[in-house]
């Protein structure tokens, strides 16, 4: 496919996609982050139990990404995208009807978080299957929906919880998050075609470190589109063990210190952990 011909009606169309998915993930964890002293004083004293409940959205999420090449190869892309954020916008529905945090952390996990993973690695597969030439912009596009997200959906859901109480928001969010079912309705399923395999590629290296920090685009390169399904749902679950921290330890801080300075310094902190393989893998190519 060509540069132009990546740029048509469904090019757009699949960015759409894609950037509405990252819209949808980071909204509902920003939203569950604004609900989150509220459902604390609702159901329980702890403000890390309401933490590990939510992050077992995440939890799921990166699990059931791993069954992502399964679902797709019996019921087809385009059709499971459509089906799981289709179930995203149900289990929302359901938050309302809990009466304690286990309903609470059963609905998150087993239908809202399952859905959010396959959407998600479907969404990325989507747009790299699609796009050659012109994925980086593609993916840059698509990747500006966390910025949507963090701006849009805070307010939104304070605005919510202020005027129609928690079970209120839960119930519009979800009616928010529905509108994103259209994107994948629109994109059309195109036939695939062959690409020459990675080591087949011309051997000329970029220096450029930048590329680190596009982990979608680094992903294609190294391992070509055909395996970017199980790629990006194994990248989901070796996140597994920082998502479960992550929702624990923010909240067990705050009830051990009364504040979240230090839980803020952890989480600022923590990214320099991504430098390390970056790091050992320039070295080795300088060896």
């Amino acid at each position: 496919m060509d540069t132009s011909a990546e740029l048509d009606a469904n090019g757009w169309f699949t960015v759409l996609t894609s950037f509405s998915n990252v819209v949808l993930w980071g909204g509902i964890y920003k939203s569950l982050g604004v609900l989150l002293p509220t459902l604390t004083e609702q159901f329980t004293d702890h403000t890390w139990l309401t933490g590990v409940a939510i992050s077992f959205m995440g939890l799921a999420a990166d699990i059931s990404g791993l069954l992502t090449t399964l679902l797709e190869d019996k019921f087809g892309r385009r059709r499971m995208l459509i089906l799981s954020t289709l179930t995203v916008c149900v289990g929302l529905m359901l938050v309302p009807l809990a009466t304690s945090i286990v309903h609470i952390a059963i609905v998150l996990a087993v239908v809202v978080g399952p859905a959010l993973g396959i959407s998600s690695v479907l969404s990325k597969v989507l747009l790299g299957r699609h796009f050659n030439k012109r994925y980086t912009l593609a993916s840059g596009i698509s990747q500006m929906g966390q910025v949507v997200s963090l701006l849009a959906f805070a307010p939104m859901t304070q605005l919510f919880l202020d005027t129609y109480g928690w079970r209120g928001a839960a119930l519009l969010l979800a009616g928010v998050c529905l509108h994103s079912v259209v994107c994948p309705v629109l994109v059309k399923e195109e036939k695939e075609r062959y690409e020459t395999p990675p080591d087949q590629h011309d051997h000329k290296e970029t220096n450029s470190t930048a590329l680190y920090a596009l982990t979608d685009v680094l992903t294609k390169e190294l391992l070509g589109r055909e395996r970017l399904t199980s790629a990006f749902a194994w990248i989901g679950a070796l996140g597994v063990p920082a998502k479960l921290l992550a929702g624990f330890l923010p909240g067990w801080l705050y009830d051990s210190s009364g504040s979240y300075d230090l839980a803020f310094i952890i989480m600022g902190a923590s990214p320099t952990v991504a430098a390390i393989p970056l790091v050992i893998g320039k070295f080795w190519k300088e060896i």
